[in-house]
């Protein structure tokens, strides 16, 4: 059952991103076992991101406005990664290591990036409007959530070997 999960994972990414998860595995670079538990703890993002983006949709538009109401989500968004990181991440891994905590970081941004641009292609959007996303001068702070995705692992490996 774990092998399947991996190998959905992997069916799932492009190319390029399935050779970096097979190196990671193949190499030892990541234990498999702590792998596992780090792909668990990002799943745990995408609900998150759905409810924020319903959030934005629903509440903020309305309450903020539009202009305001995607740089808000952003914020929410990466502030929620990083909780869910720094509740999860020492608890399910014990002993990371800095290189450790770096290349699951790597490994969650590759694998967000992937998850938003094949549903946002599955769902009829085109690589120019996926790419606008970028832009933080439209308004847009989806750099500060792959900040937050990327940094997050290594942000409480540090406080948590600070705390001990």
């Amino acid at each position: 059952m774990q092998t399947t999960a991996i190998r959905t994972v992997a069916n799932s990414l492009p190319q390029n991103e399935v050779i970096l998860l097979t190196l990671l595995i193949s190499k030892r670079y990541i234990p498999y076992t702590d792998l596992q538990k780090s792909l668990i703890i990002w799943l745990c993002f995408l609900p998150v991101a759905i409810l924020n983006g319903g959030l934005r949709e629903y509440i903020l538009v309305k309450v903020i406005g539009e202009e305001w109401a995607l740089p808000v989500s952003g914020m929410i968004l990466s502030v929620c990664i990083f909780l869910i990181t720094w509740m999860l991440l020492p608890r399910m891994i014990k002993a990371i290591t800095s290189k450790e905590s770096w290349l699951i970081g790597i490994n969650w941004m590759l694998l967000t990036i992937a998850f938003e641009f094949s549903v946002g292609l599955a769902g009829g959007n085109t690589v120019v409007k996926l790419l606008a996303t970028y832009n933080p001068l439209d308004g847009n702070l989806w750099l500060l959530v792959l900040a937050a995705t990327l940094l997050s692992p290594i942000i409480v490996k540090h406080m948590h070997n600070t705390i001990q």
